[in-house]
């Protein structure tokens, strides 16, 4: 589970910003939001967190971040000589920050328990700066720390250390390829690689795999009857590709021939169906896109509830469903915005940080209302008159 994810110079993000999914009071609303560390009990990780904001305000770079970090972490080891590091996006508004590194750092539960804090600073040439420490107790332990100048590695570091990388490879990435390096290197690679799962409108999750399996085949079949949308099957036709049958008819109808709301639900169904059985963070952009409101709904509410999500999965969305920020349904520790300063900055905010705001506050209400700024400005009276020139309808006519 992730704790907190930093973002330094990374798009719009041009100031440190972080991510706390930790829960701040743990005698607050909703105690099953969150999840006890098995290995500290005092500290509570949250299961779902949310983001609110205007368009363009820098909503989807948050996650865009986690899974730059994500790639870059799994796959970097196959960068050939001089290639350039692609997470490497920094804020171009102005030009200081445009030559200036990107610094990205996660903070999280990894696979054998123990907490793990990984930084990496980056250039589209070269990691200036990568290291990993870790919590065996108490203090934190240094596994390696990586600067321009090389490399150096903690005590508590087993197996082989001097890996060779190049300069644009994270050396978390090589190391854990190598036969004889750290076991505990290679299963943080794995939580990058194997744990962190992306979900973006019109990115499918399914494979043939997954469609070869009876068992999915017929959890799909329910989910999407759940939804109410009339299919009661999942096949396949004679090409491999799956089919859809409805109550009441023999004929199968392709996914293209099926409504937006069915090929989401299609798509992000692997998460429902498995990913609330394995732990692993799953990131969604837009959860509302093509669903109804109750829908989105009811996928944070099984995050939620532990006899679902039983893995202790977490899940991080963007959306601009309004309807979601419900204090029936979040703590305050749990929303969060994106502004838009002046220069075009991203800001990020919490709830938790409105000291008047209350567990049994009408977050909605107030967040309309723009007491949390993170609203877009709309100029009614321009936008009519922008409409309304001659020139404008000329133009059109013109066509």
């Amino acid at each position: 589970m992730i704790i907190s994810l930093t973002i330094d110079n990374f798009k719009s993000i041009r100031d440190e910003q972080t991510l706390n999914l930790s829960a701040e009071n743990l005698s607050d609303v909703h105690q099953g939001n969150f999840v006890l560390d098995d290995e500290n009990e005092k500290r509570a990780i949250l299961c779902t967190a949310g983001l609110w904001g205007p368009n363009a305000s820098g909503k989807s770079n948050v996650l865009l971040a986690l899974k730059e970090l994500k790639e870059l972490v799994s796959g970097s080891h196959l960068y050939e000589l001089d290639q350039p590091i692609k997470a490497c996006q920094p804020f171009r508004l102005d030009d200081k920050h445009s030559q200036n590194p990107v610094t990205l750092e996660l903070d999280f539960i990894g696979r054998d328990g123990f907490r793990y804090i990984y930084r990496i600073r980056f250039t589209w040439q070269a990691i200036i700066q990568e290291s990993l420490v870790f919590y065996p107790a108490a203090k934190p332990a240094k596994l390696f720390e990586r600067t321009s100048h090389g490399i150096t590695f903690g005590a508590k570091l087993s197996g082989l250390r001097q890996i060779p990388y190049r300069e644009n490879q994270s050396y978390l990435s090589v190391a854990a390829q190598h036969q004889q390096s750290s076991e505990q290197l290679k299963n943080v690679y794995r939580f990058f690689r194997d744990d962190i799962h992306i979900v973006a409108p019109g990115y499918g999750l399914v494979n043939n795999e997954l469609l070869n399996a009876p068992s999915y085949r017929q959890a799909l079949a329910g989910i999407l009857s759940f939804a109410d949308t009339g299919i009661t099957q999942v096949g396949f036709d004679q090409t491999r590709l799956p089919v859809f049958y409805h109550e009441n008819s023999k004929q199968g109808f392709g996914l293209e021939e099926e409504s937006a709301g069915i090929r989401r639900l299609y798509e992000i169904a692997p998460m429902l169906i498995y990913g609330l059985t394995n732990p692993g963070v799953w990131l969604v952009d837009e959860l509302d896109c093509q669903l109804h409101p109750r829908i989105a709904e009811l996928i944070v509410m099984l995050f939620h509830d532990k006899r679902a999500n039983q893995a202790h999965a977490q899940l991080i969305f963007t959306t601009h469903n309004t309807s979601l920020m419900n204090s029936d349904l979040f703590r305050r520790d749990q929303v969060w915005f994106t502004q838009k300063q002046e220069d075009g900055a991203t800001e990020l905010v919490c709830l938790d940080e409105y000291g008047e705001v209350r567990g049994d506050t009408n977050f909605e209400k107030w967040y309309r209302q723009g007491r949390f700024e993170a609203v877009p400005e709309v100029r009614y009276n321009e936008l009519l008159a922008i409409l309304s020139t001659k020139s404008t309808r000329e133009g059109a006519h013109a066509k």
